[in-house]
């Protein structure tokens, strides 16, 4: 493949390392942190919140490997940190949880919801669809809290930003707010303040991004009235100063 001109669909242009099918050794990798030396075991509990913990605690730690040893271990969702990586030995299973249901869609003004229970009916977070005006046109991004406003992950489901600018929308800020709390955070760019580093040169999207997630909190998780930009036209007065390149 010739990476000086092969790019993603959304134009931004395909790494060397997208190619490269070397398994390094687990031992180069870092400190290993083994499930079992945490108290996580196999079994059919859902342990989702304990083995998180141990993927956040490697990160804080410096990153490293988090080991599967042999069992099976169900779990929900997880994210992973920059720096740690996963390892599964032999005979061990990481076994996504049959416990989850995603209720019917349910809307409030221009956000459409989804309840996550387990199958007790026992509430364990809400996604939610929120859309903003970014720099092109809409931006439209699911993003899924726990029952405490944290957010566990998000998707762009649509898009018109820049290709190799805005377009990064999409795992820029996978390592940046996983985790973060719209309502305790400062949850904008850390340009005007906020703990959140842009995208470079694309503080527009960067803007309207982290304005969708925190709309979506303040309406759908904190209940309070919000405007969402779905119905808005961005403008200089409430994006900022206006910059040459988004």
């Amino acid at each position: 493949m010739n990476h000086e001109t092969a790019c993603f669909p959304d134009g931004t242009p395909i790494d060397p390392w997208f190619e490269n099918t070397h398994v390094p050794s687990r031992d180069d990798m870092g400190r290993n942190y083994v499930l079992t030396d945490y108290g996580i075991l196999p079994g059919d509990s859902v342990q989702t919140k304990s083995i998180q913990a141990v993927i956040d605690h490697a990160a804080e730690e410096g990153g490293g490997v988090v080991v599967v040893p042999p069992g099976i271990f169900r779990t929900g969702s997880l994210f992973f940190r920059p720096g740690v990586h996963l390892y599964v030995e032999g005979g061990g299973v990481l076994m996504g949880s049959d416990d989850i249901r995603v209720s019917d869609p349910w809307e409030v003004d221009a956000f459409t919801a989804y309840d996550i229970t387990d199958k007790q009916g026992n509430l364990l977070g809400k996604a939610v669809v929120t859309t903003e005006n970014g720099f092109g046109g809409p931006l439209k991004v699911l993003v899924g809290f726990n029952t405490e406003g944290d957010i566990l992950g998000y998707t762009v489901l649509e898009h018109q930003e820049t290709p190799g600018l805005g377009a990064k929308a999409g795992e820029w800020f996978q390592d940046k707010i996983i985790g973060m709390n719209p309502g305790k955070n400062n949850f904008t760019v850390s340009k005007d303040g906020g703990e959140v580093d842009a995208i470079t040169a694309s503080t527009i999207t960067s803007r309207a991004f982290l304005r969708a997630i925190q709309n979506a909190y303040d309406k759908i998780i904190a209940g309070q009235d919000v405007t969402s930009g779905a119905s808005q036209q961005a403008s200089a007065a409430d994006m900022g100063t206006p910059e040459v390149i988004e």
